[in-house]
């Protein structure tokens, strides 16, 4: 499962990384903040919401799964590992593994990297100043 995360709200690009991501997994979830639901869609900041300078991307080619955060939530994409706990709690069957990244990474598939280990960043000694 590939969770695709946005730090801002969303606006355009979500056609894009349809296409660039969805025949690689068996899911596809999108989960971030989308300025046109609830109380926000009239917020003068955002007025035309995800549909402002989509002319630019590919549209969507189907319906998506995606999980909607609050502004509260993302912070700025400090929180969105929230998004995988949301992922968690859906009990998906038959899932190997989840992989979450951002909508401003692009994945490397002609290079295969080993997605049945546990990979991520290493922490440094925080004893020793740079």
């Amino acid at each position: 499962v590939a969770i695709v995360t946005s730090n801002y709200q969303w606006r355009m690009g979500m056609g894009m990384l349809q296409r660039m991501y969805e025949a690689h997994f068996g899911m596809l979830i999108f989960c971030g903040h989308y300025p046109k639901q609830g109380p926000e869609s009239r917020n003068e900041k955002y007025p035309q919401g995800m549909a402002e300078d989509d002319y630019l991307y590919p549209h969507l080619k189907r319906p998506i799964n995606y999980i909607d955060l609050s502004n509260e939530e993302v912070r700025q994409g400090f929180l969105m590992y929230y998004c995988l706990a949301k992922v968690e709690e859906m009990k998906l069957q038959n899932v190997k593994g989840y992989l979450m990244f951002s909508d401003d990474l692009i994945l490397n598939f002609w290079n295969s990297i080993g997605l049945n280990v546990v990979q991520g960043t290493r922490r440094a000694n925080v004893d020793n100043q740079w």
